[in-house]
C-alpha cells in the first residue's frame, strides 16, 4: 500500500462534497473533480502502476480477435520511455523499455504485458546541476 490509502481519500472528497453539494457552484464541483483526478491518478505500490487486464467484452472479442484480454490500468503515453518490472520463472528485475499502443500495446523489449512486465513507473528526471 502506497503512503495515501486512495480509497479512503476519495470517499472523503465524495463525503465531503455531498454534506455542501446545496451550496456548490460550478467552479466549486470542477475543482472536487481535479482533486478527485489526481488522487485517482496517484502511483501505487511505491511508484509502481501494476499492468492490470480485464476480460474482452463480445463486442471487443469481434473486434480484436487475436487479443486474450485489454488493458485495465493507467498507461504510459505512446512511445514514452518507462521503467518496466519483469518477472519470469520466479526471476524478477527492472529495466528501460518503449511502451507503444498502436494496434494494441506492446513493448519494445517483446515482454508480455501483464504476464511477464507485471508493473511500470515512469521515468525520473534527468539530473540537472543547481543554478547558484
Amino acid at each position: 500500500m502506497g503512503l495515501i490509502d486512495k480509497d479512503a481519500t476519495l470517499k472523503a472528497i465524495a463525503d465531503y462534497l455531498r454534506a455542501d453539494l446545496a451550496d456548490c457552484n460550478h467552479h466549486y464541483l470542477q475543482g472536487a473533480q481535479d482533486v478527485a483526478e489526481v488522487v485517482e491518478n496517484m502511483p501505487e505500490r511505491g511508484g509502481w502502476i501494476p499492468f492490470e487486464t480485464r476480460p474482452l467484452t463480445e463486442e471487443e472479442k469481434e473486434e480484436h480477435p487475436e487479443w486474450d484480454c485489454i488493458l485495465n490500468c493507467k498507461l504510459p503515453d505512446d512511445g514514452q520511455r518507462i521503467l518496466v518490472a519483469i518477472r519470469i520463472r520466479g526471476h524478477e528485475e527492472v529495466q528501460q523499455d518503449e511502451f507503444y499502443s498502436d494496434d494494441g500495446s506492446y513493448l519494445d523489449s517483446g515482454y508480455e504485458i501483464g504476464t511477464e512486465a507485471v508493473a511500470w513507473q515512469p521515468l525520473p528526471e534527468p539530473y540537472k546541476e543547481a543554478e547558484e
